[in-house]
């Protein structure tokens, strides 16, 4: 699932009578949860400021993360007229909290992968991914150096992009190697940007909204010293288009 998209949030918007919408996505990543926030400006769909954090799930934030997710807060009579208020008596701006969504997470071995955002732009389309090594050891991360396993995109219209870099290939066998594949220290998050090439006769207006994203990659552990594959893929993913 998605966070509001800025088309959204000026509908959101209009509706209650804000300036600017604060949306984003809470994820449950088990010991901790990861939070990522914007705000968008309702009249231009600006976004104006993007935040994230990490915090540790102890009981408060356990029980927060349970209310949320049954379901989004119900504004209270007190707050609706005080938003009528302002309105009337002219008092600045008033921001709208949007409900949060799931990010788009996928979990293989010990690792969690989050789809943080995909954004086209002329000749190119960007990937942004997070690795979020949940053990307590180093893990290595790289893709098979096959063409057939190299990560593959596509919109809904059928085109396919090119991938160019943003992860490096590796054999199994040279994976354990020091100076070989990305590392994951233990309890920490890495941010992977995958870039594909956009075919030059593919205008930008003809790339669809909507994206498909497969990998390959491969794990060590550096604790039992395995090797493993895993096949990982994002559907239906909202992209960033260019105005």
């Amino acid at each position: 699932m998605v966070d509001v998209t800025p088309n959204q949030a000026k509908q959101l918007g209009k509706q209650v009578g804000a300036d600017a919408i604060v949306t984003g996505t809470v994820t449950d990543l088990g010991s901790i949860v990861k939070i990522n926030a914007r705000m968008i400006e309702v009249e231009k769909e600006d976004v104006l400021a993007v935040a994230g954090a990490e915090v540790s799930k102890d009981r408060v934030i356990a029980e927060l993360l349970k209310q949320l997710l049954s379901g989004p807060p119900q504004v209270s009579a007190a707050m609706k007229e005080l938003q009528q208020e302002q309105l009337a008596g002219g008092q600045g701006a008033t921001i709208a909290i949007a409900p949060s969504a799931a990010a788009n997470t996928k979990k293989v071995g010990n690792v969690i992968i989050t789809l943080k955002r995909i954004t086209v732009s002329k000749g190119r389309v960007t990937v942004m991914l997070d690795f979020l090594n949940q053990s307590d050891r180093e893990i290595k991360l790289a893709r098979e150096p096959y063409d057939r396993t190299r990560p593959n995109l596509m919109d809904e219209r059928g085109n396919i992009f090119k991938y160019d870099a943003g992860l490096e290939s590796e054999y199994d066998n040279w994976l354990p190697k020091a100076g070989h594949g990305l590392t994951l220290n233990p309890k920490s998050s890495n941010d992977v940007v995958l870039t594909f090439e956009i075919d030059r006769e593919t205008p930008v207006k003809d790339i669809g909204g909507n994206f498909t994203l497969s990998l390959s990659l491969l794990l060590y552990d550096s604790g039992d010293q395995s090797v493993s594959r895993h096949q990982v893929s994002f559907t239906d993913i909202k992209a960033q288009l260019p105005k």
